[in-house]
């Protein structure tokens, strides 16, 4: 374990996996089939993600300008409020990984988990800075901050949407393939018996070919 941490490839392929994230954030189809067919991602850059995205949380409570953010600290629970991002977190991953699994296994647990923290990148890009912007402006301009607050959730959530439909339309590719296979492999038994009564076999498998390339 501790002569993997010194390995320079492994830090090297972490940083590139991490970094991996923004190019997720803005080409959100290309990002998460290259995340998981190309290897492109690690669960290690997918945990600083989802670690990241927590500590956010509780900054953006405990920084943000009271403007804001009003906050009565004795009915604060903090694993609760944690909670409110692990717990769908979790019914998300494992909703995602059983319906993926109806359809043939397009997605592993693992995988899902993955591309969801990935996705969860602009919620902490967008809010740190916000921390920042909160305490500097005044009620009056409030309205951006409201809006580039909300703009990384639905960003966010656009991204973990995006993730899925790459895998539906994935399979909808294997299920289309599979039925121009079925498709092909009934047009050559039908055309079959048409030929079969010609008197040369060489022919009626040259005939064949050629029907079935038409």
């Amino acid at each position: 374990m501790l002569a993997k941490l010194k390995d320079k490839e492994t830090w090297r392929r972490y940083f590139g996996s991490l970094k991996f994230a923004l190019y997720c954030t803005t080409h959100p189809l290309d990002g998460y089939w290259d995340l998981t067919h190309e290897k492109r991602g690690t669960i290690a850059a997918a945990n600083t993600i989802l670690v990241l995205t927590l500590i956010t949380r509780i900054l953006k409570l405990q920084y943000t300008s009271f403007i804001f953010n009003q906050v009565y600290w004795p009915k604060v629970n903090i694993f609760l409020y944690l909670a409110g991002i692990l717990f769908p977190l979790a019914l998300w991953c494992v909703g995602n990984w059983g319906l993926t699994t109806l359809f043939d296994g397009k997605g592993t647990l693992r995988q899902v988990y993955m591309a969801t923290c990935y996705g969860m990148a602009p919620y902490p890009l967008i809010q740190l800075p916000m921390i920042l912007f909160s305490n500097v402006i005044t009620s009056d301009e409030g309205a951006f901050y409201t809006v580039l607050c909300t703009l990384s959730l639905i960003w966010a959530v656009l991204l973990i949407i995006s993730d899925t439909d790459s895998r539906i339309q994935a399979w909808q590719d294997d299920s289309f393939h599979i039925c121009n296979i079925a498709v092909n492999a009934c047009h050559g038994f039908h055309t079959a018996p048409v030929f079969q009564y010609d008197k040369s076999g060489n022919s009626l498998l040259c005939i064949s070919c050629k029907r079935n390339n038409v």
